[in-house]
């Protein structure tokens, strides 16, 4: 039996053992029964030193280790609701060091592909590793760390894009201002497959995102989701931009403009500094006068 004075040491020991009993883990947002190397890439590569067996393997250990997805035994039952996973090693090479860097860098490309029937999900990456060029067996371990990198990274991003799609519109749209952009990026991705108008205000604001993927991925949205509503924010935003900006809202214009973005493209087409966005505006001004014409129809 337990003395009064140590009954509250004790009673506090049970509250805290019973805190960490009833906290689980999350859930896996996914689970994969199948885990295979695509042929489409690189199966065997003398600077990894692995066989496709070894890089399924690895790819098993780094889609669990995002803790978003559970991957099965592979003689295990399979169910109607799990997802394949295919990997593809896009490449395997050595590039240059950063700047400042001494020696130089092993860089593989990875390609994660979810599949089931009507969904596919895919997150790429790129792994590094600095090495001294002559050193084999230092090139080796380089090689196999760029690996393990690219891999947990682009595992990552599959489960990010997992995680969003269970999403509600109102948390993707607090996804854009998340301070990540890979999270910020995904979510206009989501929001965009969704077209959803209610997002149309907050993607107007990521044409200012201190990210470029995110500036080009919102401009991509406002096309799909095809609002007149952002037409004017468009042109405002092309303000003291660089020309490859510019001559990606000038594309996008072409596609849902109305009279102000006609009067946008005139003007660029035959008065803007730069021959690209000139080009680029004659062009779309030329798309967007055969979509009205045909909408009159």
């Amino acid at each position: 039996m337990v003395k009064g004075r140590w009954l509250p040491w004790f009673a506090a020991a049970l509250a805290v053992a019973a805190l960490f009993a009833c906290k689980k883990d999350p859930a896996p947002r996914a689970t994969v029964s199948r885990v295979r190397l695509s042929p489409v890439g690189i199966t065997h590569h003398p600077w990894l030193g692995f066989g496709p067996a070894e890089l399924e393997e690895r790819g098993r250990q780094a889609l669990q280790a995002t803790g978003a997805i559970a991957v099965r035994r592979e003689k295990g039952p399979e169910q109607p609701t799990d997802w394949k996973a295919f990997l593809e090693i896009t490449h395997v090479r050595v590039v240059p060091p950063e700047s400042g860097d001494a020696g130089t860098r092993a860089e593989v490309g990875v390609l994660w592909t979810l599949q089931r029937e009507g969904e596919r999900v895919r997150g790429d990456a790129l792994g590094h590793h600095g090495f001294v060029p002559h050193d084999p067996q230092m090139r080796a371990e380089a090689f196999r760390r760029a690996l393990d990198a690219a891999l947990e990274s682009a595992a990552r991003l599959v489960a990010l894009q997992l995680d969003a799609a269970r999403k509600s519109e109102e948390e993707l749209i607090a996804d854009l201002e998340h301070p990540d952009p890979t999270i910020r990026d995904i979510a206009v991705r989501i929001l965009t497959e969704r077209k959803s108008r209610a997002a149309v205000r907050y993607l107007i604001d990521r044409l200012d995102d201190e990210d470029r993927n995110v500036q080009l991925r919102a401009i991509g949205a406002l096309v799909e989701i095809g609002d007149p509503s952002a037409v004017p924010a468009l042109i405002d935003a092309t303000s003291q931009r660089d020309a490859s900006f510019v001559v990606q809202v000038a594309y996008a214009l072409g596609e849902f403009g109305d009279e102000d973005a006609e009067a946008f493209l005139f003007t660029a087409s035959t008065g803007h500094p730069e021959p690209a966005v000139r080009r680029a505006a004659t062009e779309a001004l030329e798309n967007l006068r055969k979509r009205r014409m045909e909408a009159r129809r």
